[in-house]
């Protein structure tokens, strides 16, 4: 499979598949979830980029900011209600999750400002 840049295009089914079965291991192997988070981040990076391709905006973070996310991946996977929001729960989604959150606190605070006007 080849796409329009150079290189073979994301097979995303088959990355979110095998995604899937990785998890399932971790269910039922709790010792490999340590060893396979660096993998998930790399993967979420690859698929980060086809978003971008999608018309996604990709951004460079501070290694402060990362950390903060991957610190809430396991609260956010223990929250039902965040954790059905997201699907899969991911320093990419953690990050998406508090994108969204901080342009709505932003919008809100502008229409103050422009309603006091």
């Amino acid at each position: 499979m080849t796409g329009p840049g150079p290189g073979p295009a994301l097979d995303l089914p088959r990355i979110r598949a095998a995604l899937a079965r990785l998890d399932a291991l971790v269910v039922e192997h709790p010792e490999l979830a340590d060893r396979g988070e660096a993998l998930e981040r790399d993967l979420e990076d690859l698929m980060a980029e086809d978003e971008v391709t999608k018309g996604g905006v990709p951004v460079k973070l501070p290694v402060e900011l990362l950390e903060r996310a991957d610190a809430l991946i396991s609260a956010v996977r223990a929250d039902p209600e965040l954790s059905a929001m997201m699907g899969r729960v991911s320093r990419a989604a953690v990050v998406r999750v508090a994108l969204l959150k901080g342009l709505n606190e932003l919008e809100k605070q502008a229409a103050k400002r422009g309603k006091g006007a």
